[in-house]
């Protein structure tokens, strides 16, 4: 009886460590793996390297969206020196190109 519940408990820890080990990169984004904090891995940098992708347990993973993003500030109405309205409107558009550095510029 000892043994099967020892048995149970082996396999529970294989599928933990498998599920922990399986990264799934997605083209829309970069996947950094990392090992205690610093950058192991890369994935999604090149062409070709979406689907499916293996770390170690207890390495842990950060996902960057690789996409093109748009920050539109609402509108704001300003009044200049001779006393007229002025309405400013802005926006921003980014795109992360190199997520090391950007990992290492945001943490």
């Amino acid at each position: 009886m000892k043994r099967f519940f020892f048995l149970i408990l082996i396999v529970a820890l294989g599928v933990v460590a498998v599920a922990r080990s399986a990264v799934m990169v997605d083209e829309t984004e970069f996947v950094i793996v990392t090992d205690f904090g610093r950058p192991a891995a890369v994935y999604g940098d090149a062409p070709g390297e979406t689907g499916l992708h293996w770390c170690l347990p207890w390495q842990g993973t950060t996902r960057i969206d690789r996409r093109l993003r748009v920050y539109d500030a609402p509108t704001r109405e300003e009044i200049t020196q001779d006393k007229r309205n002025f309405e400013v409107a802005a926006y921003v558009a980014w795109r992360v190109a190199d997520p090391t550095r950007f990992l290492q510029g945001v943490a």
